[in-house]
């Protein structure tokens, strides 16, 4: 069959990486409307051609995971691979992680053959690694890494780096460094817009970014969890109204109240305020925001506006330093073939969830532990697999981190609290939602 699908990928070949996306829609059906007549024509037929594909893709994507399944590493290099980049959304994660794997052999034959020796102390291992790797040709960096800890006698099989990537993952966000801070429920974190404070902080940002790339080309995991903006940042997927609710729940539902309801008594701006090391200060979200009233009528690019400020405006060459260094190691094309999710499974692993202390940490409203839809949740949760589970931990909870302390622990947004199954009364066919999704 691997013929055939060349052959379908060929005639069907397009210049839309995904036509159902709507900006691109909207630039094709611009440029069409543009051209000139003998043109319009054949971009026409391009375009309704590129669209057909697209749902025929959609309509039979099972069997073209099934067959690119089945196929080996070697049809990767031919049409296959064109495919994977520009319909990324058809693909499930195992392909998506198969063609990871086989990019990761290509880069991997770049790199220098000497391997990467880095000795650091635990008590300085963020810095002690910046100055030994934050400047090494990237031949280098991307070869096989080497890590001692001084005074430790040991040798390096695999288990040193290990624990020397979570060691140093989890002093990322150390406060005492100031690059990171806290999303509001204080299970996430996103780059402290006040870090530059630290004359280096750009420079430990695409640091950081070089040492995940690292880790996703060396198949290692980060003891890191970013809020579920940063990580659509990461893959390139647009941010919406929604993703402020993982960053600060309580302004979030703020602001649905304010898009729900009449606005004409708030005596609102177009400004917020920040957190400036404990001096607040008011900042513009328009030209002469602060004498810009918020109405009935324009409350919605106050919203959007708003969003972009706190999750991307306020910290956007933090972003990009970050993202500089992880696409030198890791192109952004192959970054960008898996959705926020994915990409949080593929640098920090699988959870493993402990669903009888999940169980034992629950709390119900509306019902009981005997109520046979409970029964039922438990028994399908028990029956997923680890990805359906870390999928589950990511509804709720809006992250795939389990807790250090297991679930008694888990955080909420007005502190450690447990898990809850909330009775809904409304129609029976309405499915469950999540307040952190």
């Amino acid at each position: 069959l691997m013929p055939a699908i060349e052959a379908i990928i060929m005639t069907y070949d397009c210049y839309l990486k995904d036509p159902a996306d709507t900006k691109l829609l909207l630039k094709q059906m611009k440029l069409i409307k543009e051209a000139k007549h003998e043109v319009k024509e054949t971009m026409e037929k391009m375009y309704r051609r590129a669209y057909t594909f697209y749902i025929f893709l959609e309509k039979n994507h099972r069997v073209f995971n099934e067959l690119i399944e089945q196929m080996p590493f070697e049809a990767f290099q031919n049409m296959v691979e064109s495919f994977i980049l520009r319909f990324p959304k058809i693909l499930n994660f195992e392909n998506k992680r198969r063609y990871f794997s086989y990019r990761q052999q290509l880069l991997r034959k770049h790199s220098s053959r000497e391997p990467l020796r880095v000795g650091v102390t635990r008590e300085t291992i963020f810095t002690d690694s910046y100055e030994k790797m934050a400047t090494v040709p990237l031949s280098l960096f991307k070869a096989r890494l080497v890590v001692s800890f001084r005074g430790e006698a040991a040798v390096d099989a695999g288990g040193v780096t290990r624990e020397w990537y979570i060691a140093l993952s989890r002093t990322m966000f150390n406060p005492n460094i100031g690059l990171f801070k806290k999303s509001a429920h204080g299970n996430t974190y996103q780059p402290d817009p006040n870090s530059g404070i630290e004359a280096n902080h750009l420079k430990y940002f695409k640091f950081i970014g070089r040492i995940i790339g690292k880790a996703l080309l060396d198949g290692q995991y980060l003891e890191c969890y970013f809020t579920r903006a940063m990580y659509k940042i990461l893959v390139g997927q647009p941010l919406t109204v929604q993703d402020l609710q993982d960053y600060d729940a309580e302004l979030y539902n703020s602001l649905l109240w304010m898009r729900d309801n009449d606005v004409t008594e708030l005596d609102s701006t177009f400004t917020y305020t920040a957190d400036y090391f404990g001096k607040l200060e008011v900042r513009e979200l328009v030209a002469n925001g602060r004498n810009e009233k918020v109405t009935n009528e324009n409350k919605q690019l106050f919203i959007v506006k708003l969003c972009r400020a706190l999750l991307y405006d306020a910290i956007h060459t933090q972003l990009e330093a970050l993202q500089e260094g992880l696409y030198e190691v890791i192109p952004r094309p192959v970054i960008s073939i898996f959705d926020s999710k994915e990409i949080e499974l593929l640098i920090s692993g699988l959870p493993d969830v402990d669903v009888s202390d999940l169980r034992k940490n629950t709390e119900y409203h509306g019902y009981s532990e005997n109520s046979q839809i409970v029964r039922w949740l438990w028994e399908v949760i028990k029956a997923f697999n680890g990805k359906e589970r870390a999928g589950f931990l990511q509804f709720v909870t809006g992250t795939s981190k389990v807790p250090l302390d297991g679930f008694k622990s888990l955080p909420g947004s007005s502190g450690v609290q447990k898990f809850q199954v909330h009775k809904v009364y409304a129609e029976h066919e309405r499915l469950p939602t999540a307040h952190t999704w």
